[in-house]
């Protein structure tokens, strides 16, 4: 019974959220058309009409939504955008907004697993608010962030489950093209160029006569490319360029120009494709952005090698490799090092051959780009061949095909993992209707009864409930409310209740302590998660000798801990932090099946010497601090207040 008024509740709330998701000002027509007229016109205007709508939104899934539209504006003419919100505010979207446009920040910059780490934060805020619009735009982000580290199913995954609310919410202010051009990316990550396509011209057909379809055109030219579709490609590559030639948009117009330059190129038009890149290079001259130029630079150079002017070539080339951090990582970097080591080879040059194939394989390695890395290996492995070194060119060889087997085994997992996530959207929406149905069974009894009636049963049923639990579940119920069932710690609203507690009575001496298992994952991958639980078992009995009552230690969700000590000096509580770090590396358990494992957790902690009463905002500077310890190296202390985050 008080599963089912539960279920009735969420329900409709459900309905609710439903019935909220109606049209905005921004997807009324008359507003659209003005828009995009002022993109190619006026784009002062079309900005203005983008800032009006966000000032006249009190926060709101809409706003946090035309926040995002402003920064993308913005960031792609070469301007900074200046956050409206902050990380502080009292307002959970407000705060989901500073989150969202801090990751956007981030993925401008290439920080795409920080920028994806903030997104998450933003989703696990957002599950309050209980907000279908919300969670759809979340998703539409997380999306974009894993098709950047490469995850391209759980892309596929979270843009299917954006565009499913999407798809029933017509006039929805969130633009249904983008989740389907993202969706067009994520499939084209796994080489189904075919239904690439057939989302890219979905997008494209739902566009209306006044609207700008450059981007659709510039992406379904790069797909028609790779599915070596040269013709269609070309065309589309063209209507793209058209457009943003009267967009007068430089960065983007260089862009087209060295996409017709690689179709230019594929097809052996060497001399279109040298205009083409030289055409790019000059849109790029007065706006400068690193990124693009350096891929124009080796677009050209590649094009005159494969003129045979390999002089040349390699100066352009190095001049691609100058516009980059030559300590960063990047694709891009990468791959202008592979095409340096390919051009020496040609040139029978292979000491610099072997020099700049082995730099793209550390950065490779690096990086973690195991496509990168494959493609290295190979390139090596030709060069050894070339002058007769066999055994190295056999090992070089040997490595190329185990990172491919691993390739495809990434894959599988990835593939994997999007489907257990769909099979659980599933049955959630299972629930969901159910929950529906009980709705609706429930609006029939309401329009029979009368009003007052009904809410005095719902009572009497609730006070009963009530009372039946207390005297038949007392102790149980006690235990579940504050005790986590695996390892006997506090549970996540208890250990929160502790510390709210206690900051609202704060005195000197107040530490606050996060951590998590190391690679907990992986050990539940190898051993299997019988044995994860009794590395979480072995950890907090590590805890506890280390910080025995009166301090407090809670579990608050998979391998993740807070901990509450009182009353110790700072030094005191760095030694009982390293204690319980040191003891648990040097100690081990025994598994199920007799084998003995160790584990190693990362920490971080504040130690509060001024009044601090918001637990939201302590929670995330340990997070913060937490997430610095894994850069740092894992199974460290950061202190969250001190030791710098980067």
């Amino acid at each position: 019974m008080l599963g089912q008024f539960r279920f009735i509740i969420s329900s409709l709330l459900l309905l609710i959220s439903f019935v909220s998701s109606a049209s905005s000002v921004m997807s009324e027509e008359a507003w659209q058309k003005q828009y995009h007229q002022y993109r190619i016109q006026d784009q002062n205007r079309a900005l203005s009409m983008l800032s009006d709508v966000y000032s006249s939104l009190p926060p709101s899934a809409e706003r946090v939504y035309t926040a995002t539209r402003i920064h993308g504006f913005v960031t792609r003419r070469g301007d900074t955008y200046l956050h409206q919100t902050n990380n502080y505010s009292a307002d959970l979207y407000e705060n989901i907004e500073h989150l969202i446009l801090k990751a956007m920040d981030l993925e401008d910059e290439g920080k795409y697993k920080k920028s994806l780490h903030y997104i998450k934060t933003a989703q696990n805020k957002a599950k309050s608010l209980n907000n279908l619009d919300l969670n759809s735009l979340i998703q539409l982000h997380q999306c974009r962030a894993n098709l950047a580290l490469g995850n391209h199913y759980l892309a596929e995954f979270y843009c299917q489950s954006a565009l499913k609310h999407l798809e029933k919410t017509p006039n929805n202010f969130i633009d249904i093209k983008w989740g389907y051009r993202l969706l067009a990316l994520s499939y084209q990550g796994v080489t189904n160029y075919q239904s690439a396509l057939i989302v890219s011209e979905k997008a494209l057909s739902l566009t209306k006569p006044y609207e700008i379809n450059d981007t659709a055109y510039n992406n379904i030219s790069s797909l028609l490319l790779k599915m070596g579709k040269i013709n269609s490609a070309k065309e589309y590559a063209i209507k793209a360029l058209d457009i943003r030639i009267e967009r007068n948009i430089p960065q983007k117009i260089a862009q087209s120009h060295l996409i017709l330059a690689k179709i230019y190129l594929q097809s052996s038009d060497y001399t279109q494709a040298k205009i083409s890149a030289t055409l790019a290079i000059e849109q790029l001259q007065d706006n400068y952005n690193a990124n693009t130029l350096s891929r124009a630079y080796l677009i050209f150079g590649c094009v005159l090698n494969a003129q045979g002017y390999y002089d040349e070539g390699i100066e352009y080339l190095l001049l691609a490799l100058k516009q980059l951090d030559l300590n960063s990582n990047s694709d891009l970097n990468i791959e202008i090092y592979q095409a340096l080591s390919q051009v020496y080879l040609k040139y029978e040059n292979v000491n610099k051959a072997l020099n700049y194939i082995a730099i793209a394989i550390d950065k490779s390695e690096k990086s973690q780009n195991q496509q990168a890395l494959s493609a290295s290996y190979l390139i090596q492995s030709q060069i050894h061949e070339f002058i007769g070194n066999f055994e190295p060119a056999l090992s070089s060889r040997k490595k190329y095909e185990e990172i491919i087997n691993k390739i495809h085994s990434i894959d599988h997992q990835e593939a994997y993992a999007a489907l257990q996530l769909r099979k659980s959207l599933i049955e959630k929406e299972e629930q969901q209707l159910n929950n529906l149905k009980v709705v609706h069974q429930k609006q029939l009894e309401i329009n029979i009864e009368k009003k007052y009636r009904l809410l005095f049963q719902i009572i009497i049923v609730l006070l009963s409930i009530t009372i039946y639990f207390i005297l038949r579940s007392r102790k149980r119920l006690n235990t579940l409310a504050h005790k986590d069932v695996l390892t006997n710690a506090n549970n996540r609203h208890s250990i929160f209740e502790i510390i709210n507690k206690k900051l609202a009575n704060f005195h000197d001496q107040t530490t606050l302590v996060m951590l998590d298992i190391d690679n907990f994952k992986q050990l539940n991958d190898l051993h299997g998660h019988p044995n994860g639980d009794l590395g979480l078992k072995h950890l907090y009995s590590i805890l506890e000798e280390a910080m025995p009552p009166p301090h407090q230690i809670g579990r608050i969700g998979g391998e993740e801990f807070l901990i509450l000590l009182s009353n110790e000096t700072k030094n005191a509580c760095f030694e009982m932090i390293e204690s319980a770090r040191s003891n648990l590396e040097k100690s081990s358990f025994n598994t199920l099946d007799g084998k003995k494992l160790s584990i190693t957790a990362s920490f971080s902690w504040v130690y509060l010497e001024r009044e601090m009463k918001d637990v939201e905002q302590i929670y995330f500077i340990l997070d913060e601090g937490l997430y610095q310890a894994k850069q740092n190296g894992k199974n460290c202390i950061v202190d969250a207040l001190v030791d710098p985050i980067i």
